[in-house]
């Protein structure tokens, strides 16, 4: 179980830290449901728990995980205290959002879809939709 950890700790901080597609080519639904979705070698139990792992590790709070349904989601935040105070007090803090869904695919193999944004109520960014390359 060690060994299969970081196959899935890989895959939510690659999905963090990629580059993301918000221009250029529109993407279709099922086309970014590719994107999105990893399929790692191992147990349901074995995934969920490195998935919900790697985000406690990559700062996230947890804020939903159903097991049964293979949801998790969680949320961190960016303090933008100092550009509030030199540039503008309208500026307010960064929150990111991601969400993983696990299905158990049969022969202990899980497919992993992770869903991350970006959350800032006075900028005008639209849902990201990463690539994991």
């Amino acid at each position: 179980m060690k060994t299969k950890s970081p196959i899935v700790c890989f895959i939510v901080l690659a999905q963090l830290v990629s580059g993301c597609a918000t221009a250029g080519k529109n993407y279709s639904q099922a086309e970014l449901n590719a994107i999105e979705t990893r399929t790692v070698l191992a147990s349901f139990d074995e995934t969920f728990s490195a998935a919900a792992n790697a985000l406690f590790d990559a700062g996230y709070t947890i804020s939903m995980s159903d097991r049964e349904a293979g949801l998790i989601s969680g949320a961190a935040g960016k303090d933008n205290t100092a550009a509030r105070f030199w540039i503008s007090p309208l500026i307010q803090d960064t929150r990111f959002a991601i969400s993983i869904q696990i299905r158990d695919v049969g022969n202990n193999e899980c497919a992993v879809r992770v869903k991350t944004s970006v959350i800032n109520p006075y900028v005008s960014i639209p849902t990201l939709h990463c690539n994991i390359a």
